[in-house]
C-alpha cells in the first residue's frame, strides 16, 4: 500500500494528514496504539500502513497539531514520531519549493533562523540532501533569513513517501516535540 489510499479519503471529513514513524516490524502495535490514544478525541481518524517498513499514514477530522496534543498526553512506547503535514503536494521540486515558499512567507522574517529537513521514502528525489540544500537556499534568497542547522528558530520538514510530499513548518517548540516516544 502506498499514500494514495489516505490522499483520496482527504475531504471536508479527513482534512488533516501525520505522518506515523515507528520501528520497522512494529506498524501494526503503532497502528493500534495511535487509535487507542487519540479515537475518543476524533471517531473519524483513519490510520493505514504505507509500503514503507515503520511509516504510517494517518488522517483526521481534527487539526493535525491539536491531534498530536492529544498523542503526547499519553504514554507511548511504538510510536516515534508523528509529523504533521501543512501541505501536500506531488513530490517533485517545484511543487516542494512551492508549498514551503506558501508556508514560510508569513512567518520566516529576519532575523529568524530556519533549517530544512527531508525524509525520502521512493525514488522521487536522487537524495534527502539535494532537497534540503535547493530549498534552503531558495528560502533563503526569497525571504532573506539565516539557515542554521543546529538550533533554528523553524523547521520546514518534508516528507517525502512515494510520489506525494508532506510539507510543514514547525516552531522550535513544536518541532522539539516532534518525537513521542
Amino acid at each position: 500500500m502506498s499514500l494514495k489510499p489516505p490522499i483520496k479519503t482527504l475531504s471536508k471529513d479527513h482534512p488533516s494528514l501525520i505522518i506515523i514513524t515507528c520501528e520497522k516490524g512494529k506498524e501494526e502495535q503503532a497502528l493500534i496504539e495511535f487509535l487507542d490514544c487519540v479515537y475518543h478525541a476524533d471517531l473519524n481518524v483513519k490510520v493505514e500502513k504505507t509500503s514503507f517498513p515503520g511509516v504510517l499514514i494517518a488522517t483526521s477530522s481534527i487539526e493535525p497539531r491539536s491531534l498530536l496534543r492529544v498523542l503526547r498526553s499519553y504514554n507511548v512506547k511504538n510510536i516515534k514520531r508523528a509529523i504533521p503535514v501543512d501541505k501536500l503536494v506531488p513530490a517533485d521540486l517545484d511543487h516542494v519549493l512551492q508549498a514551503a515558499l506558501e508556508l514560510c512567507v508569513k512567518q520566516l522574517k529576519p532575523p529568524s533562523t530556519f533549517a530544512v529537513k527531508c525524509e525520502r521514502r521512493g525514488r522521487a528525489f536522487r537524495s534527502s540532501l539535494e532537497v534540503e540544500v535547493l530549498v534552503g537556499e531558495e528560502l533563503r534568497r526569497k525571504l532573506g533569513c539565516k539557515v542554521d542547522l543546529k538550533r533554528p528558530d523553524y523547521l520546514v520538514c518534508i516528507e517525502v513517501v512515494d510520489g506525494h510530499a508532506g510539507v510543514t513548518l514547525l516552531s522550535k517548540d513544536e518541532y522539539s516535540h516532534l518525537k513521542v516516544a
